[in-house]
């Protein structure tokens, strides 16, 4: 393998590691979800809307949209 494709492996890696963790909850104040929210859903809860990735992202938790 050469050194570009050694990098793009772990970087690939790191970066599902990373949407994992987002996943479960476990990275604080995660918002990527926070334009998909639905009006009236709390701060807390999980975002029907956003699913790109299957069932991993589902318990990805909305940030509080101030309007």
């Amino acid at each position: 393998m050469s050194k570009a494709s050694i990098i793009i492996f772990f970087l690939v890696c790191s970066l599902m590691v990373i949407h994992f963790t987002a996943a479960q909850g476990l990275l604080p104040d995660v918002c990527q979800c926070r334009r998909y929210c639905l009006n009236g859903e709390r701060e807390d809860g999980p975002c029907r809307n956003y699913d790109p990735y299957g069932s991993i992202f589902r318990s990805v938790r909305c940030c509080p949209i101030y309007y």
